[in-house]
């Protein structure tokens, strides 16, 4: 599997792939995507991380440690003073903290990672900060839960205007499955990537809870399974993305977690099943027939 692209921008401003220096990344290119600093200029997929016990929050991608695997940071911000020894950490305010104390050299400058030598209370300190750095692991959950876990949201199709109406002749008894029908005008993107097992994003519905796709039955025409019994309004009208977490991602590719990996605790989201995910081309940008949206910022 080729490593996924790493964004470096140097001093005079050009990015680079920071494992292969003379490779140039051109602002513009999206196909497939590239890891990186957020803050830096283009786009860089946009994970979710929880380091150690901090809050989960939106992060960036440093470096790639294996298959499912990432060093990220964070995007709380920790006072150089709240440094904890043994730590590893990413600059992102210089000010005039004495960083060499910490351990990121003499010429510290944003966006260096470190581990600290010294807690912060030790050091000299000056109103510099720092965000937290962890090695993460692709959990399946929007949000996650456990320490140094990750995720990345993928969006595979969009639909305007879908009808959601109860399965059989009754619709006053709650139901837990539903259709969701469609005319071809008003598919938005990419619903030759839908697949059973991604969630249904209803952007205006009465329909309530999780809502995940059960069968494909046509291209326009999906049964979905309900979070709870309820009863589904008649012809519902209602826009919808279908999405999916990544279980792994490479320069051109991104894997759902459907039937993927080996047995974890299904509590941090962990793999189930056999070991045969879907396979996406993706870029960092709308979906489409032929690539799913990684999210980017």
């Amino acid at each position: 599997m080729a490593k996924l692209k790493i964004t470096k921008t140097e001093a005079s401003g050009q990015m680079h792939d920071r494992y292969v220096m003379a490779t140039q990344i051109p602002a513009g290119t999206y196909v497939g995507g590239t890891g990186g600093f957020t803050s830096q200029t283009g786009r860089q997929i946009h994970p979710i991380v929880k380091v150690r016990t901090e809050t989960a929050t939106a992060g960036s991608i440093i470096t790639q440690k294996g298959a499912h695997k990432f060093q990220v940071a964070d995007e709380n911000t920790v006072q150089d003073e709240g440094i904890v020894q043994g730590q590893e950490y990413r600059i992102s305010s210089v000010s005039g903290t004495n960083w060499n104390q910490f351990g990121s050299g003499v010429n510290a400058n944003t966006n260096n990672v470190f581990t600290a030598k010294i807690a912060g209370t030790d050091a000299v300190v000056d109103n510099g900060t720092v965000q937290n750095v962890a090695v993460c692991t692709l959990v399946n959950l929007v949000t996650p839960t456990a320490a140094n876990t990750m995720s990345i949201l993928c969006t595979a199709a969009g639909v305007n205007n879908a009808n959601i109406a109860n399965i059989g002749a009754s619709v006053s008894g709650n139901r837990t499955t539903a259709y969701m029908t469609w005319n071809a005008g008003d598919v938005v993107s990419g619903t030759a990537n839908f697949k059973v097992g991604q969630t249904i994003n209803l952007t205006d519905s009465n329909v309530t809870g999780t809502v995940t796709i059960s069968s494909v039955n046509s291209t326009a025409n999906l049964t979905v399974t309900l979070g709870s019994a309820q009863t589904v309004p008649v012809a519902n009208t209602s826009a919808f993305t279908s999405t999916f977490q990544a279980s792994k991602i490479s320069n051109k590719y991104v894997w759902d977690f459907l039937n993927a990996g080996t047995a974890e605790s299904s509590a941090t989201g962990g793999f189930t099943g056999a070991y045969n995910p879907n396979r996406f081309r993706y870029h960092l940008a709308d979906a489409t027939d032929t690539f799913v949206k990684v999210d980017y910022l």
